[in-house]
C-alpha cells in the first residue's frame, strides 16, 4: 500500500461533498479500491510504512555532513598538500565523520611507514563502511516482497474469478467477476508502487556510501601517500 492510498480514508474524509465526476480525483473511489485488493493489503501497507521509516532514517545517517563534510576534506588535502600531517590529523580527530575516522586512522599511524597507514585506512573504512550500510537491506527485502504479496494477491484474485464462474457460470456477468478481477489488479499496482521506490532508495544510498569509499581513496593516493613520502624524504 503506498503512501496516497494510505492516505485515502482521511483525504475521504476531508473532502467536500460532490459528484465525483467533477473531481480530478476520486477518493472514495480509491479507497473502495484498496479495500477491494483484500487482507493482502495489510502487509504491502506494512511494507509501505516500512520503507518510509527506513528512507528517513537512512537519508539522515546517509547526509553529506555525516559521510565526508566538504570543508573537512578540503582542509585534510589542504594541510597535506603542505606536508603538515599533524593539522591534518588534528582536523580529523575534531570533525566526526566517517572520512574523518577512516583518514585519521591512518594519519595516527604514520610513524609506521605508508603500507601500515593503508592497513589502517582499509580497515577503518570497512568498520565505517559496515555500519553504512547497516538497514540497506530492509530495502532489498521490501522489493522483493511486495511485489510477490501482490503477484500473490492476483493469484487470488484469479481464483475467486473462476469460483465464480464454476459456481454460478457468470463467465459473461461483469458484475460477478469484478471483486476477483479488482482483487487481482489493485494488489498488483500496490505493490509495485512499494517495490520500486524501494528498489531506487536501495540504489540510491548505495551509491552515497560508494561515493565516500572513492573519496577516501582519492584522498590517501592522491594526498597522504605524496606527503608521507615528502615527510620521509625530508626526514632523511
Amino acid at each position: 500500500m503506498s503512501l496516497p492510498l494510505l492516505a485515502a480514508p482521511l483525504l475521504s474524509l476531508l473532502a467536500p461533498a460532490a459528484p465525483s465526476q467533477g473531481r480530478f480525483l476520486d477518493l472514495g473511489s480509491l479507497f473502495d479500491k484498496t479495500v477491494a485488493g483484500g487482507i493482502l493489503m495489510v502487509p504491502i501497507g506494512t511494507c509501505s510504512i516500512l520503507l518510509l521509516a527506513y528512507a528517513f532514517e537512512r537519508a539522515v545517517v546517509l547526509r553529506r555532513s555525516r559521510l565526508a563534510p566538504r570543508g573537512l576534506v578540503r582542509g585534510v588535502e589542504e594541510a597535506l598538500r603542505r606536508g603538515d600531517l599533524a593539522a591534518a590529523a588534528s582536523l580529523c580527530r575534531g570533525g566526526p565523520s566517517a572520512f574523518a575516522a577512516a583518514i585519521g586512522a591512518g594519519l595516527a599511524r604514520t610513524e609506521e611507514g605508508p603500507a601500515e597507514v593503508e592497513k589502517a585506512i582499509e580497515a577503518a573504512a570497512q568498520r565505517e563502511i559496515n555500519g553504512l550500510r547497516k538497514n540497506l537491506r530492509a530495502f532489498a527485502v521490501i522489493t522483493t516482497a511486495a511485489p510477490l504479496l501482490g503477484l500473490l494477491g492476483t493469484v487470488q484474485g484469479m481464483i475467486q474469478v473462476f469460483d465464480v464462474v464454476a459456481a454460478q457460470g457468470a463467465l459473461g456477468n461483469a458484475s460477478l467477476l469484478s471483486g476477483g478481477i479488482s482483487t487481482a489488479l489493485v494488489t498488483t499496482f500496490a505493490g509495485l508502487t512499494v517495490a520500486i521506490p524501494s528498489l531506487l532508495c536501495h540504489q540510491f544510498f548505495t551509491a552515497r556510501i560508494q561515493r565516500f569509499a572513492d573519496e577516501v581513496v582519492r584522498v590517501h593516493h592522491d594526498v597522504l601517500v605524496p606527503a608521507l613520502t615528502g615527510s620521509r624524504a625530508a626526514a632523511a
